[in-house]
């Protein structure tokens, strides 16, 4: 038969013990959670000098995250590494409250991550990359377009010639947009429309070819009619 403990209160009343509650799991967390500290907690036991698992060495890394030394790349890939939360790997040969005590928790995470990030933001912005340049089409990229959109040919020459820099003509540095170049667009853009929009509810003009017998004027020549600086052709033409 179980044995209850009994406690006596102000020697009047009898209650019984309360037995003991299971121990809480204990989460150790560290008083570090900056990046180097967290590398050196969590990565160097795999991560260090030439026995490197992989051959990635990140005791530079947990000494001083700015070593210019230190490959942008490697820092962006354990970045992504500690956004997944698969490193540091999981120990499967521990227990549940064992595991939870072994690895970082999500705070730590998150700093690192951030400790990171920070630092490859600190090396594009001192990286002296230049600014990327807003290229337009040239003009031959421009009628290509056109054909490839609308199905319509246009003459490219019509727009103003494109600047050539270092022997190309399809540079964002020298194509520059000039208040003629926009006109001409326009005027393309005008033309392209009436050319491939068509309005149900507008009539489709009929066509009618004249033979060239039919035609007075002009200097008869093979098939056509050349016409000098001055001149006219005409046909007479029956319309409904």
């Amino acid at each position: 038969m179980r044995r209850v403990g009994v406690i006596g209160v102000l020697g009047l009343t009898m209650v019984p013990a309360v037995p003991a509650m299971p121990s809480p799991i204990v989460v150790a967390v560290s008083d570090d959670v900056e990046l180097p500290g967290f590398v050196d907690i969590f990565c160097l036991d795999c991560h260090r000098g030439g026995g490197a698992v992989g051959d990635i060495d990140l005791a530079p890394l947990a000494r001083d995250a700015t070593d210019p030394t230190i490959d942008p790349e490697l820092l962006r890939r354990v970045r992504d590494r500690l956004r997944a939360r698969d490193m540091p790997p999981v120990d499967i040969s521990l227990t549940l409250e064992e595991r939870l005590a072994d690895r970082p928790t999500e705070d730590e995470y998150l700093t690192a991550v951030a400790g990171l990030g920070d630092e490859l933001r600190r090396r594009s912005d001192g990286a002296g990359v230049p600014g990327v340049v807003l290229r337009r089409l040239n003009r031959r990229e421009f009628a290509s377009a056109i054909a490839d959109v609308f199905g319509v040919g246009i003459d490219a020459d019509v727009l103003p010639a494109d600047d050539v820099g270092h022997g190309f003509d399809h540079l964002g540095e020298v194509l520059s947009t000039s208040p003629l170049l926009v006109e001409k667009i326009l005027d393309l853009a005008e033309s392209v429309a009436r050319r491939s929009i068509v309005d149900a509810d507008t009539a489709i003009p009929e066509v009618r070819t004249i033979p060239l017998g039919r035609t007075r004027g002009g200097s008869v020549r093979g098939e056509g009619a050349w016409l000098p600086s001055r001149g006219e052709v005409a046909a007479d033409v029956d319309l409904p």
